[in-house]
């Protein structure tokens, strides 16, 4: 449920949205077919309604960006396991279908820019090790446009995980490593 919240509310556009996710392969198909169920239950409309969970995005143009982004994602090789559509047309809205893609490799455009839309990019690993690798790509990435101050000198790791925080929690874990 966290996973589908994490990047659904306020429609994947809000800064610290969970729009990517690194699981582990042994548990990777259950784990996308859960967040695929909940996804499916989540209410997508008009945001005046309390019962709506996903709303509109924020403009046409964003929404097309949004649906290229996904073109994208099938193009260079992800599958689409929902979504990836627009929505409620007859609206006027903005809205576009919660979206799951799996197969998101580092090369990929989904892995390496920022969507600020409904779209949950899912990147398998085999080892921890792979899997620090990975994150530490996707650190790499925001270091310069953001111009924070990661170290690249090897002995030391530092990694940012966010615990409970998509689901409403406060807490955050900062771990370091020599």
């Amino acid at each position: 449920k966290v996973a589908a919240t994490g990047i659904f509310r306020n429609a994947g556009q809000v800064c610290v949205a969970g729009s990517r996710l690194l699981v582990e392969a042994g548990i990777h198909d259950a784990f996308v077919a859960e967040v695929a169920k909940v996804t499916a239950a989540m209410k997508l409309g008009n945001p005046l309604d309390l019962s709506t969970q996903i709303g509109a995005v924020n403009s046409a143009q964003q929404l097309q960006g949004n649906l290229r982004f996904v073109a994208d994602a099938a193009a260079e090789g992800g599958t689409i396991v929902t979504g990836g559509r627009q929505a409620l047309t007859e609206t006027g809205g903005w809205y576009m279908e919660p979206t799951i893609v799996t197969g998101v490799r580092p090369s990929h455009r989904l892995f390496r820019e920022e969507v600020f839309g409904p779209v949950l990019a899912v990147t398998p690993f085999q080892t921890e090790a792979e899997a620090l690798l990975l994150e530490g790509k996707l650190i790499k990435q925001w270091r310069p446009k953001y111009n924070t101050d990661f170290t690249d000198d090897k002995r030391f790791l530092l990694l940012f995980t966010f615990l409970n925080t998509l689901a409403g929690g406060a807490a955050t874990l900062i771990q370091a490593r020599r």
